[in-house]
């Protein structure tokens, strides 16, 4: 009996590895090469330990999303602390793939500038987004994929200054990797992950809402 248990456990165990791996070929049919291989490779193994180490910090989050961070408000955000900061348009959109592959690119960024600045997790209630929470608790990005858009949403009703300004950092890299998926000529346009209502423009309106990047 106890053979077949640990046969049964080993089956299992093997499965899972094979959906993860069907998963990361699936975005890779996609994605050009130099993106892959800007991803460290143990932010694979990384991403499901980290979406679940986020339950463990929620309580620390909430007051600050909730207005008790103490975080200035600067009276952007609507009455339940959410504000679009700015939506993607597009004609074609893979939301499967390209969700997977945002979350990479949050995990491998969420060390930024400092270890532990973001943490990354979904959204039981709306599965088509990607949330980053900053560290101090009064405020989260969250990446929502729509089915002609890709929209970007804060949320916090006192964000403090610090999180804004590294969620422009943030968001100014997320643009980057999106630029790329759309537009990288080692894809085949109609394999690409996305693709913009108005081409390059979408990108640079988005960019513009943001404070500028220091290079």
């Amino acid at each position: 009996m106890y053979k077949h248990v640990m046969s049964i456990t080993s089956l299992m165990s093997v499965g899972l590895l094979l959906v993860l791996a069907s998963r990361i070929a699936s975005v890779q049919a996609f994605v050009p090469a130099s993106s892959m291989n800007s991803v460290n490779p143990t932010v694979f193994t990384t991403v499901a330990h980290s979406t679940s180490d986020v339950s463990l910090r929620m309580a620390n989050l909430f007051g600050g999303l909730f207005g008790n961070g103490g975080g200035s408000n600067n009276g952007a955000a609507s009455s339940n602390g959410v504000e679009t900061l700015f939506t993607l348009p597009t004609t074609k959109l893979k939301k499967g793939p390209l969700q997977f592959f945002l979350k990479i690119y949050l995990v491998a960024a969420q060390n930024e500038p400092t270890p532990g600045s973001w943490a990354i997790g979904g959204d039981e209630s709306n599965l088509d987004s990607i949330n980053a929470y900053y560290k101090d608790g009064t405020g989260m990005v969250s990446v929502v994929l729509n089915d002609n858009s890709i929209e970007i949403q804060r949320h916090g009703k006192s964000p403090s200054l610090q999180m804004v300004l590294q969620e422009s950092l943030l968001l100014h890299g997320l643009l980057d990797e999106l630029q790329s998926l759309a537009e990288n000529e080692e894809v085949e346009a109609e394999k690409r992950l996305v693709q913009w209502v108005n081409g390059k423009k979408t990108v640079d309106d988005a960019r513009s809402t943001l404070p500028a990047r220091q290079d």
